[in-house]
């Protein structure tokens, strides 16, 4: 059977013997405007891609020398506190001393005066 339709572009390709891959690869009208803008919109685009990151950069930068100064500041605590238990040692030895004296003073006392009582 022979087709009773035949589009409007097949029928214009082949009396004008025109070559249908210019046909479908034409532009259809004048849209400079359209592409101007979104041309704009695109290096809007660009921009705000640019600046997020730099500013993941400047983040991610803040953020690691955050973790070196938390981990030196972790560090002087644990050199704070071993500080304060060697303080602590120091403290509970020099009241040792210090009974140890005094019991080697009241003996002293003790002996003079026996001495004393002695004369």
């Amino acid at each position: 059977e022979r087709p009773k339709t035949v589009p409007l572009t097949h029928y214009l390709l082949f009396k004008y013997n025109a070559d249908w891959h210019a046909l479908v690869n034409a532009s259809q009208g004048d849209n400079s405007k359209e592409i101007a803008q979104a041309q704009e919109m695109l290096d809007k685009v660009t921009a705000a891609f640019e600046e997020a990151k730099r500013t993941a950069a400047a983040a991610a930068q803040a953020h690691r020398e955050a973790e070196a100064s938390a981990a030196k500041a972790k560090q002087r605590e644990e050199e704070s506190k071993a500080a304060a238990e060697r303080s602590k040692q120091r403290e509970i030895e020099s009241k040792a001393a210090a009974e140890s004296a005094r019991a080697a003073e009241d003996d002293a006392r003790a002996a003079q005066a026996e001495l004393e009582a002695a004369l």
